[in-house]
């Protein structure tokens, strides 16, 4: 017998005495996105969320980005930053709770691939952007 996905679960065909006397084939019922457990996948929490957001806000403001978007994998989250929509990301930063006891679960990544920060903490992550902040201002 063939094994069914994880995300599909077998339920039992309408009883044949009912009406008709065929068989019935075995009918399958979709399960969607609450069946699956909350560890399948790596996620913002909120306050890691709003801390990107407050930043994403001020560069678009000044005018330096212009458009986002976010990934979610088994294994990290990501947050691309881009300053054209059909361009690549100019950064991405990027949750990876596998790495939090080694090298920290935040990095910063160029458009080129460079790990540009890494590190425990998001806000210290994300103050390598307070120098173009800075300079907007003046």
């Amino acid at each position: 017998m063939k094994e069914t996905p994880p995300d599909i679960i077998p339920f039992k065909s309408p009883d044949p005495s009912r009406g008709t006397n065929r068989p019935q084939p075995p009918s399958f019922k979709f399960v969607g996105p609450s069946a699956v457990t909350k560890h399948d996948r790596v996620f913002f929490q909120r306050p890691e969320f709003e801390a990107i957001l407050n930043l994403y806000g001020k560069m678009v403001a000044s005018g330096h980005w212009k458009d986002y978007a976010i990934d979610s994998t088994s294994s990290d989250a990501s947050f691309a930053i881009y300053q054209h929509a059909h361009d690549r990301p100019l950064y991405i930063i990027r949750k990876t709770p596998k790495l939090a006891a080694r090298q920290g679960a935040y990095s910063l990544i160029s458009a080129q691939g460079k790990i540009l920060k890494r590190g425990a903490d998001l806000d210290r992550l994300l103050s390598y952007f307070n120098k173009a902040l800075i300079k907007l201002i003046r």
